[in-house]
């Protein structure tokens, strides 16, 4: 069954949980914990949240993911909003045998300045490819499309290192802002080598303009 969801019928999801296997959500899910809730239905093939309006997700509700044996086989997470870079490592832990399509926003710790839904985020730290790695690592061997957009957010400035998705060995799509793979222009770090960082399975690569620096 294929249902396209809104925040005001989120409830109707709930006695499909056992036949629901692509769902939509075009505006703002609840709470991140409902996120969760999603992610153990356990026909779903296909996800796509656009928007969490309570996107700060504690490590007490991180458990479910791991005391629930199901046999999930979630292939494609389409998450048009950040929700940190632990939250994420869980779900694709959780999903690393299965998933073969993911795009979010750049992860990256949430230490923000301020929050406003209108406007640009402003992160409280350097911009850190290197730190990105770990996040994405448990389905490096399943991915094969992978879109890291940046999200509006505004960094302090970029540590000059460089993401390296060597290791994505079934990966054939992707599409990234330019700060993953490059520094600004003014730290003197060099530009060469990108090939070095990409798998050799890759067949398509978009990479967008550089992400916004105070």
């Amino acid at each position: 069954m294929y249902l396209h969801q809104c925040r005001a019928c989120f409830q109707a999801c709930c006695p499909l949980r056992c036949s629901l296997q692509v769902l939509s959500l075009h505006e703002s899910l609840p709470t991140a914990i409902n996120l969760f809730e999603i992610l153990l239905f356990p026909t779903l093939r296909r996800l796509k949240i656009e928007h969490i309006e309570q996107f700060e997700i504690p490590k007490s509700i991180l458990f479910p993911l791991d005391c629930f044996d199901t046999n999930n086989q979630l292939q494609v997470l389409e998450l048009g909003w950040y929700i940190g870079p632990s939250a994420l490592k869980a779900i694709l832990l959780r999903f690393s045998g299965s998933l073969k399509q993911h795009i979010c926003s750049v992860p990256v710790r949430n230490e923000w300045i301020n929050y406003m839904p209108s406007s640009m985020s402003s992160i409280l730290r350097t911009f850190s490819p290197g730190r990105i790695l770990p996040t994405l690592a448990p389905s490096a061997d399943t991915l094969t499309r992978l879109e890291l957009p940046d999200g509006c957010q505004q960094w302090l400035g970029h540590d000059g290192s460089r993401l390296d998705l060597s290791s994505f060995v079934a990966l054939k799509y992707l599409a990234a802002t330019a700060s993953c793979f490059v520094a600004p222009l003014s730290l003197g770090d060099s530009r060469n080598g990108l090939y070095s960082l990409l798998p050799s399975s890759l067949e398509k690569l978009h990479v967008s303009g550089m992400a916004n620096f105070s």
